[in-house]
């Protein structure tokens, strides 16, 4: 087995690894540059798409080009092709310590994303579950 750099992104931190099968795409995030990155494997071309906050998620969805991303302050649409975002639900947005972390969505279609506080990170996180009609529900208290 051999390991090959596809694209050196030099990240601050980077993770959220999706593989878009579809598309033959390889996404992730570097948190708090607010960017994330898209490396095709069908044309070998790097897609960076800048954000106005971290974005920190990235769920597949079923819809091609369409990804569900975890910003700070909620969760978002995002068309790879048009870079159009449309939020889907606030978490938490007035509170400017705390940012999306990471999300994954369950086999019945929930969305369970973390809340992290940016410093401390010792006992202050919350665990939600979003519902298909995007009611959520927080599961831990800080």
């Amino acid at each position: 087995m051999s390991v090959k750099v596809l694209y050196p992104s030099h990240d601050l931190i980077g993770e959220g690894v999706t593989w878009l099968e579809k598309e033959q795409l390889i996404l992730w995030v570097d948190i708090d540059s607010c960017i994330m990155h898209e490396y095709s494997l069908l044309n070998k071309l790097y897609t960076k798409h800048q954000f106005d906050s971290r974005v920190s998620t990235i769920i597949s969805t079923n819809k091609e080009n369409e990804i569900i991303i975890g910003l700070h302050g909620g969760i978002a649409n995002y068309n790879l092709k048009t870079r159009v975002t449309n939020t889907l639900i606030e978490i938490e947005p007035d509170n400017k310590a705390f940012r999306t972390n990471d999300g994954k969505a369950s086999p019945e279609g929930r969305l369970w994303i973390g809340i992290m506080h940016l410093t401390n990170h010792n006992e202050t996180g919350t665990l939600y579950c979003i519902e298909h009609d995007l009611s959520f529900k927080n599961i831990s208290v800080r």
